[in-house]
């Protein structure tokens, strides 16, 4: 038997957790001086407002060594070999934690796999389900890793933000150029390339910004999932105009971690081929 272990970027939901069989490893986030382990997607208490009224305060923490070693332990005490899949080693310290995690209960690598995703969000929510896919096919644990592996290339995570700030402030640019910015209507396009955050663009206006990211989805994508944070309107006219050219889109909100980051408005497309 073979769980699959993630962190809780991957925006998964209780009952999409309790179908699939995943495990979530929670990332902290501190308000008013008080810490909160972000928990599945819609259960998250009032956080969109919490990140509205951001002065900068909000903080955030990765997935700690202790916690995963807690479900680590759980998992194995219950028979189970491990396949954890991270959110991208260049925007978290998660994945060392994980891997710290793994080598303390796990010395001779028999029993779990560590995977840094390079991604995040849509693209870590793709990848865990494409896990998922592989393990139900018979799949072992050095299958299913090695699988992973290879395919954590074609999940592509494109997105733009409302306000620059937030993410500049939270030190997870990559290649961004100072000068992109949210003045006078111009919107950032902004990807996960080989794990970091960089720039790929500018539009100017909300309709460009839709049609912008509507094209970057190829025709090829298979399954397309909407991402947003307190954008219910544009996400869903994101969808709608995908759906006429793919089968499978999904609308699912951004969680309070990556929200800090991001800031509210912040809306992306995450798909794989």
């Amino acid at each position: 038997m073979i769980a699959i272990v993630t962190d809780s970027s991957a925006g998964i939901s209780r009952e999409d957790a309790k179908e699939w069989g995943i495990s979530i490893v929670p990332m902290t986030y501190t308000a008013d001086e008080k810490q909160f382990f972000e928990d599945y997607i819609g259960k998250n208490r009032n956080y969109e407002d919490l990140i509205e009224q951001d002065d900068g305060e909000l903080r955030t923490s990765q997935s700690s060594i202790r916690a995963f070693t807690h479900i680590f332990r759980y998992l194995l005490g219950k028979g189970y070999d491990i396949l954890c899949l991270s959110i991208s080693s260049r925007l978290s310290g998660t994945y060392n934690n994980a891997c710290v995690a793994a080598r303390n209960l796990d010395e001779e690598k028999a029993h779990i796999r560590v995977v840094d995703s390079r991604t995040t969000s849509g693209g870590l929510f793709l990848l865990a389900r494409e896990a998922k896919r592989k393990i139900q096919d018979g799949a072992t644990l050095e299958e299913a890793a090695a699988y992973v592996h290879d395919i954590r290339s074609q999940m592509e995570t494109h997105f733009t933000v409302k306000d620059m700030a937030p993410l500049r402030r939270s030190g997870r640019l990559g290649v961004v150029r100072q000068s992109v910015g949210t003045i006078l209507n111009i919107r950032p396009l902004l990807a996960i390339k080989n794990g970091c955050v960089v720039a790929t663009g500018t539009v100017r206006g909300n309709h460009e910004k839709l049609r912008a990211l509507e094209k970057l989805v190829p025709a090829e994508a298979r399954e397309v999932i909407v991402n947003h944070l307190k954008n219910d309107s544009e996400a869903e006219k994101l969808a709608m105009q995908l759906k006429k050219r793919h089968s499978t889109v999904l609308i699912r909100p951004i969680g309070p971690v990556l929200g800090i980051h991001l800031g509210v408005g912040s809306i992306g497309v995450s798909w794989h081929i």
